[in-house]
């Protein structure tokens, strides 16, 4: 029902018994959209000139009055856009109706606004040649900034905001490739570094659904980079109950998709990474539960002796690390 057309349109024949589509056009814009996705661009054009009261064409001027449905008419001019010509003509339009809002007059509608403009001017780019200039690359970001400016709560101007400047931080691991030293190279890398692993955080907070490619790439660059000490600050605030900041605290339920990917890391040579992962399998006694079920289904000794440390509670003191103890549990547990 929700994605049928048919359907849609005899609700909305109801619903026009009441009110008519100009005086509540919310659901026809949405109606017309889905048009749009199913193939039917002649009646969703047919929907959105219903709504403007005149002919809608390229050609002619916007229906900026009702700055929805002229959204909605631009993106059904980019699906069905032929050539990067037509592509480049639709952006353009779009930065008008974006433009011609004011500030706090619809943040939402602006928010989309932004976030439609940064994915279009990235597609132009990129079907224009195979890399994006640095200076149009500043364009990009800059909408997705001004997208989640608009609408700090919405979930996919968040994410595109985290993608973004993920793509930063790869650009920046190229430029960083010669620095004179690891401290010049990780400076530099730090800075779209830290954006992007606060709006993945907010991302993985705000998501309703599958968030499992967010928190990789969250796990990922915190693995990759876990020695600067701003890495090391955002992890503790989104993961560690107890140390307060800025950022949400992502759910143990998420760390639980992650447990065999924090495991395989664990013997990293970097102390702050291994201290890291350590921190976030002994966040709460379902991680170690289910450590505790991974260790049957080990066949190396070794990982079983790293899962016995992480699930024993009295590890965690400092009192009762000697070695005889450690060695006298593991022997234990590991013949089973």
């Amino acid at each position: 029902c929700m994605y049928d057309v048919d359907t849609w349109q005899q609700l909305l024949r109801v619903q026009e018994l009441a009110i008519g589509p100009r005086e509540f056009p919310h659901s026809w814009v949405q109606f017309a959209g889905l048009c749009s996705k199913k193939g039917l661009p002649a009646l969703a054009r047919q929907v959105l000139e219903t709504l403007a009261g005149r002919e809608l064409s390229p050609d002619l001027p916007l229906p900026l009055e009702n700055p929805r449905v002229a959204f909605a008419y631009i993106k059904l001019l980019w699906s069905n856009a032929p050539s990067i010509a037509e592509h480049k003509k639709a952006f353009g339009l779009l930065c008008g109706v974006r433009d011609s809002l004011i500030t706090g007059q619809d943040n939402k509608l602006l928010s989309r606004l932004h976030m439609k403009a940064g994915e279009w001017r990235r597609t132009v780019a990129l079907q224009e040649s195979e890399t994006i200039d640095p200076s149009v690359m500043q364009e990009i970001v800059s909408s997705f900034h001004s997208a989640v400016n608009n609408d700090e709560n919405k979930h996919k101007a968040i994410q595109s905001w985290a993608l973004v400047n993920c793509d930063l931080v790869s650009l920046a691991e190229s430029e960083a490739v010669n620095a004179p030293s690891e401290e010049s190279r990780l400076d530099h890398i730090s800075r779209p570094l830290t954006v992007a692993l606060n709006a993945l955080v907010r991302s993985i907070v705000l998501a309703k659904s599958e968030t499992m490619q967010d928190v990789l790439r969250f796990l990922g660059l915190v693995l990759k980079y876990g020695q600067i000490p701003q890495v090391e600050r955002i992890f503790a605030e989104a993961a560690i109950p107890g140390v307060s900041g800025s950022l949400p605290k992502i759910s143990i339920r998420v760390w639980l998709q992650v447990i065999p990917q924090l495991i395989a890391r664990i013997h990293s040579n970097v102390p702050s990474i291994t201290r890291l992962i350590i921190s976030c399998l002994q966040l709460d006694e379902s991680i170690r539960m289910h450590c505790c079920s991974l260790w049957l289904w080990q066949p190396n000794p070794s990982s079983k002796l790293v899962l016995v440390l992480l699930v024993s509670p009295w590890t965690r003191s400092e009192q009762h690390q000697s070695q005889g103890l450690l060695i006298k549990q593991c022997w234990l547990l590991m013949s089973w």
